[in-house]
């Protein structure tokens, strides 16, 4: 997140607000009242598409080389012995990311 509110600060923003909260009805409410800009992860089938595909948005994707997502996984500590496939899973991204390897 530091890497991404270096880039926006870069570009130009100049006040950044931090929600207490992470439902996108509220976010996007918070728009409307208050004409703030959101940042969004969009997609074709994500929540934040439907939500902000009213009238009431303008949507614009960006292609900002400098603002990368970073993502990562979480699960219960003990899911690796009672879920079946996690381990498989979990191995096979070991496997594909081992020059930036997943740990566990």
């Amino acid at each position: 997140m530091a890497e991404s509110r270096a880039a926006l600060v870069e570009a130009g923003v100049t006040r950044l607000v931090d929600l207490p909260h992470n439902d996108l009805v509220q976010l996007a409410a918070h728009v409307l009242r208050t004409g703030a800009l959101a940042i969004t992860v969009l997609g074709d089938d994500l929540p934040a598409t439907r939500i902000y595909d009213s009238p009431a948005f303008r949507v614009v994707p960006l292609d900002e080389p400098a603002m990368g997502l970073r993502a990562g996984l979480a699960w219960r500590k003990t899911a690796e012995e009672h879920v079946p496939g996690l381990r498989d899973v979990l191995a096979a991204l070991k496997e594909r990311y081992e020059d930036e390897p997943v740990t566990s």
